[in-house]
């Protein structure tokens, strides 16, 4: 199992970034990570204020989504959960600032939001599918 996911790892950093296919293990974590961040920014802004009851089903999913993420990048980079989630943590205050920096341009939100969710989509349904044993 560990070198599927290991495999899908690779896939997921391919889809995302078609240049990527033959980088190195590190710029795939990497991207892995970032994307983990960026889904628990998502689901932590849409579960803020007084919206966040209503949203709770989308809320749900980003956060899911961040977690398959993450036990991908663990996997694949054979690292502890408590290493990736303290990368994830590190870069999710650095996605936020980036996102709360007035002087960002709004196409690195639409970019990493497109990226991010396809591979969290993709992440959640290789998690699913290994816990099937397929």
């Amino acid at each position: 199992m560990k070198r599927f996911i290991f495999a899908a790892t690779a896939a997921l950093a391919a889809a995302a970034l078609p240049t990527t296919a033959s980088a190195e293990d590190k710029l795939v974590y990497d991207d892995l990570v970032h994307c983990a961040a960026f889904n628990k920014v998502i689901a932590d802004v849409m579960g803020s204020g007084a919206d966040g009851a209503k949203n709770k089903a989308a809320v749900d999913t980003y956060n899911t989504q961040s977690l398959a993420l993450m036990a991908i990048a663990a996997v694949g980079a054979d690292k502890t959960a408590e290493v990736v989630l303290g990368d994830t943590n590190k870069r999710t205050e650095v996605v936020m600032t980036t996102m709360l920096d007035k002087a960002t341009p709004s196409d690195y939100i639409k970019t990493n939001f497109d990226k991010c969710t396809t591979m969290g989509k993709a992440a959640v349904s290789i998690v699913e599918d290994s816990k099937k044993g397929k």
